[in-house]
């Protein structure tokens, strides 16, 4: 295979060194973000780690809070408390204000037209 050359005019050899600098850059500034980011995630995995061993010991102590606090004596009375029903003269209000609201919308209509 022969090499082959060819004649580039001096703008488009400033242009090509130009394109090759910013993209350049550009991978530096990629590759930068990148370690940036891998910094933080190894740091946040400790931080994670570290709340982890927090949490279990902070489920450890109420734990060992619960074993040294003192039962209770005194049983709870079993009220049974009535179960709230919804009166039906609130539903007809609802209906009757979306049918009041259907009429004015109506009567606006007309007005328009």
């Amino acid at each position: 295979m022969r090499p082959e050359y060819i004649n580039l005019t001096k703008s488009e050899k400033e242009y090509g060194e130009k394109q090759l600098l910013h993209t350049q850059l550009e991978i530096l500034n990629i590759l930068k973000h990148t370690q940036n980011y891998q910094e933080y995630r190894s740091e946040e995995f400790i931080l994670k780690i570290k709340l982890k061993e927090k949490i279990e010991e902070a489920l450890k102590s109420i734990e060992l809070l619960e074993k040294l606090l003192p039962k209770p004596t005194i049983k709870p009375k079993n009220k049974q408390e009535p179960e709230l029903e919804i009166p039906e003269h609130h539903h007809k209000k609802e209906k009757l204000s979306i049918n009041a609201e259907l009429e004015l919308i109506k009567e606006k209509l007309s007005k328009l037209i």
